[in-house]
């Protein structure tokens, strides 16, 4: 396309910083060939045990010629058991009825178009009960910044099931943002007053979920009260007054008065009572995140002889292990030996150890068949898949991956 062209480059590591110590550019005429596209919906899904699910291809298409076969794996194993030739809809071809056992069964569909080319999908089928959830708050009325425990209490009607993940919506806008795995509690508080309607999901082993909600009514606290002090009255004696007489001998008499009340001591006050201790609440901890990075177009001589350099980064202490391969159609071209059945061939590996929120460089070596291989091409590409775990100290992992481009 004619057109003045930015190249951007960004940092796919979160928080890193470095210098751009130099870069190239590698241009070449580009062929354009669109591909087929295949798309199939599963319906009903999730499903019941003994229920007919139906399997329907008819959004894959194929933008310059058509689609002449549907390939159908029904067990996941990656093998197209099910072959139906011709157009969508001749012959009943793209469209299949099919029942599962209880559990999540992983169906796929390959579609081929006239000029030969190829294009698969894959869809998650679960089959199961719905499971059978309620939820719980307490307090089920709390105070603005209170803590408030969110119990779950949830089982699967299947003989057998159980509940592999619960996901909450802790804030009412309808999003299960909080994952506490198998953990059937949640902890939050609330900065304002109202109603709030909290939900959690819970999916069963077969995969197929369920939601309950509560409602909480937040309140803002009560004012704090003023206190008075209360004070004692004294009495007062009177005193009376004498008269006198006048005469040559006379005499007056003199009144008394009477001595002031005694004052009542003033009341002690009770001593205070020690308030309870407010209990400690655990806050689960963050989600374990893990990031494979590093860039998408590497030099093919350079990975032949060096390998492929990635980086790999995670929030705890862990450990990546990454696996690169090659998918069989490819590795046949380039004379590499390929189970049969297999559809990716593995050609290298490696494995770091990372330290919390610090970015490792990983290199992946190529197996010495691989090496020579990619010397003895020539083809102008090849595609490879990097595809790992990053896993921590306690069991967690996360599956990464990275498709890499190699060119001349």
């Amino acid at each position: 396309m004619a057109g003045d062209w930015t190249l951007k480059v960004t940092d796919q590591v979160p928080n890193n910083s470095g210098v751009l110590i130099s870069w190239g550019q590698d241009l070449s005429p580009a062929t354009c060939s669109p591909e087929p596209v295949a798309s199939f919906s599963a319906t009903p899904n999730p499903a019941s045990a003994g229920d007919t699910v139906s399997l329907d291809a008819k959004n894959s298409f194929d933008p310059v010629a058509s689609i002449v076969k549907y390939e159908w794996d029904l067990d996941g194993n990656g093998s197209y058991e099910i072959v139906q030739q011709g157009t969508y809809g001749s012959g009943g071809a793209g469209q299949l009825s099919q029942t599962f056992p209880r559990g999540a069964h992983t169906v796929g569909l390959r579609v081929t178009d006239d000029r030969g080319h190829t294009a698969t999908k894959s869809v998650t089928v679960n089959v199961g009960s719905a499971p059978v959830v309620s939820l719980s708050a307490s307090p089920a009325a709390p105070q603005t910044g209170q803590v408030v425990t969110f119990t779950a209490d949830a089982h699967s009607p299947d003989a057998g099931g159980s509940i592999a993940r619960y996901q909450w919506d802790l804030n009412g806008d309808g999003t299960f943002e909080t994952d506490t795995g198998s953990t059937p509690t949640a902890y939050t508080s609330f900065n304002r007053s109202g109603p709030v309607t909290v939900g959690v999901r819970v999916i069963d082993d077969a995969g197929v979920a369920s939601t309950g909600t509560v409602q909480v009514t937040v309140t803002d606290p009560p004012p704090p009260t003023g206190g008075g002090t209360g004070g004692g009255t004294t009495g007062g004696g009177t005193t009376g007054g004498g008269t006198t007489g006048g005469g040559a001998t006379g005499g007056g008499t003199s009144g008394g008065g009477t001595a002031p009340a005694p004052v009542p001591p003033a009341p002690v006050p009770p001593a205070p009572v020690p308030s309870a201790p407010i209990p400690s609440v655990p806050v689960p901890p963050a989600p374990f995140v893990g990031v494979l990075g590093g860039s998408p177009i590497q030099r093919l001589a350079s990975v032949a002889s060096r390998g492929v350099w990635l980086s790999c980064r995670a929030n705890r202490t862990a450990r990546c292990s990454l696996t690169l391969q090659l998918t069989a159609t490819q590795a046949r071209r380039m004379h590499l030996r390929v189970r049969r059945g297999s559809r990716m061939v593995t050609v290298g590996a490696a494995s770091v150890s990372l330290a919390a929120n610090r970015t490792a460089i990983v290199r992946l070596r190529l197996t010495r068949s691989a090496q020579s291989a990619l010397r003895r091409t020539r083809t102008r590409s090849v595609t490879l898949l990097v595809a790992g775990t990053v896993r921590d100290s306690v069991g967690h992992s996360v599956r990464v991956n990275r498709v890499i481009l190699l060119r001349r």
